[in-house]
């Protein structure tokens, strides 16, 4: 091959080994920035880290550009958190719409996999605002509460019947059993891991 055409090639498949280098470190670069355990510690950035965390589990609505958004108060709260030392929230990143009564309305799956992606706007909202002040998300996607749909709602949705925990003839146990259901019901886990 004439050496002034291997000349290009050459820069060329240099400019891709660096590109995929600098792609390569940014990747470490984030991954630096979880919170990992070693032994019995968090480890943050190599070094011991301790926290002072609380509940935000409404971030989503909030950061939404939807109707339940209200980003300027979501700013003022995650602010004045960060005043007072708070550095980890524990976010709300799936809720599933129930028929329970006191459910929360509109809800992050409003049916087995329809995802209102308003709230997931929120979402990423809410985590680009923290990452600004340095804060760090726990976020969950599941649970027994009856307000977030969670393992009950998986239940109905693959057949089981709603069960209420005020309803006063069946009552808060039988919810809970129900709920409890969800981690024998193959179909359940299944929906919920897709």
């Amino acid at each position: 091959m004439n050496p002034q055409r291997r000349s290009p090639l050459i820069a060329l498949g240099i400019t891709a080994i660096l590109f995929a280098s600098c792609s390569f470190l940014s990747t470490e670069h984030q991954q630096e920035d979880f919170i990992r355990i070693r032994g019995t510690r968090f480890i943050h950035r190599g070094a011991p880290y301790h926290f002072a965390g609380t509940n935000m589990w409404y971030g989503c609505y909030l950061g939404s550009p939807g109707p339940t958004g209200d980003r300027p108060r979501l700013l003022r709260e995650l602010d004045s958190l960060n005043v007072y030392g708070i550095t980890n929230l524990r976010v709300l990143a799936a809720s599933e719409e129930s028929a329970i009564r006191r459910s929360v309305k509109p809800a992050i799956q409003r049916a087995a996999g329809v995802l209102d992606d308003s709230l997931l706007q929120g979402l990423d909202f809410l985590l680009a605002e923290m990452a600004k002040r340095d804060m760090h998300a726990v976020l969950y996607l599941g649970n027994y509460w009856e307000w977030s749909g969670g393992f009950s709602q998986y239940n109905v949705w693959t057949g089981g019947h709603t069960v209420d925990p005020e309803d006063t003839s069946r009552g808060w146990g039988a919810f809970m059993d129900f709920s409890a259901t969800f981690y024998s019901n193959a179909k359940a886990v299944e929906l919920y891991r897709q």
